[in-house]
């Protein structure tokens, strides 16, 4: 699925949007002197996300409609979904939005890492993700839902259960029948023909997250050992989430399953928040 993000820094905090077209946005170098200006496409807004400025911590509320970014809790429509909270320096956390803080969920979590590579050594993510896995009805039609954690782990956070899985290097393998873990590979920069097409700005903001196999030696060749040959190449190479700049305040993402469209939306929103090392 394809949608794009639209950043207004007229507005104070900056606002960002989501939304559809038929066609992209046509990239400015494209435009030839002399000649009129394309017509522009209609958009279809999805949804909106600003900044809570009333917070000490960074905290952005995403609504289907505009006017709950500015709203109190018990003013906001049915509209407002989520909100998304930065819990450290170097984490976020995309939380359903509830009046009563102690039923709501989560439903992504955002780990980066600021500090830069040294040279010869392993790659280490800039950005890894933790996401409820989803699942789907055995008959193939209906809905996919998120996966529920079982019952021994419905006390732990899937923040804290992202932490036990980083720290064993157990990334798709420790809680991964309800968790899915991605992240971004090098070069963090991923580009294809598509992309080229319409010249895409280099900016750190760019990333690209893939199925994160994982860091323990054992449990990455169980996973690659089910996979199979095939099923290894295809989890190596399939991103399922890629944000892509195309000009000073216009992004284009792409995702797919396990991740819906507020979570996709929610896990840009963190990466214009935090501040990346080149």
């Amino acid at each position: 699925v394809r949608f794009f993000i639209d950043r207004d820094r007229s507005s104070n905090p900056t606002r960002y949007c989501a939304f559809m077209t038929p066609r992209p946005p046509a990239h400015p170098s494209h435009s030839n002197a002399g000649e009129p200006e394309p017509r522009p496409h209609p958009r279809r807004n999805l949804l909106y996300a600003r900044r809570w400025r009333k917070s000490r911590v960074s905290q952005y509320l995403l609504s289907m409609n505009p006017e709950d970014l500015t709203q109190p809790r018990t003013r906001r429509s049915a509209g407002c979904l989520a909100k998304l909270k930065a819990e450290s320096k170097r984490s976020y956390v995309l939380y359903e939005h509830t009046t009563d803080t102690k039923l709501r969920r989560e439903l992504a979590v955002a780990i980066y890492s600021h500090e830069r590579a040294a040279p010869d050594t392993v790659f280490e993510p800039k950005m890894e993700v933790a996401v409820p896995s989803a699942t789907r009805p055995a008959s193939g039609n209906g809905r996919w839902t998120m996966a529920e954690p079982p019952p021994g782990s419905r006390g732990e956070t899937l923040h804290a259960k992202m932490g036990k899985i980083r720290c064993i290097g157990g990334q798709n393998s420790t809680y991964g029948d309800h968790i899915t873990i991605m992240a971004d590979r090098p070069p963090p920069r991923v580009w294809d023909a598509y992309n080229d097409a319409r010249d895409p700005i280099l900016s750190v903001k760019n990333f690209s997250l893939f199925f994160n196999l994982p860091q323990d030696r054992s449990r990455r060749a169980a996973i690659l050992q089910d996979a199979g040959e095939g099923g290894a190449e295809a989890l190596a190479k399939l991103p399922l989430l890629k944000m892509t700049k195309l000009s000073r305040d216009l992004y284009e993402v792409e995702f797919r399953q396990p991740l819906s469209l507020l979570q996709a939306f929610g896990l840009c929103i963190s990466r214009f928040d935090t501040k990346q090392a080149e």
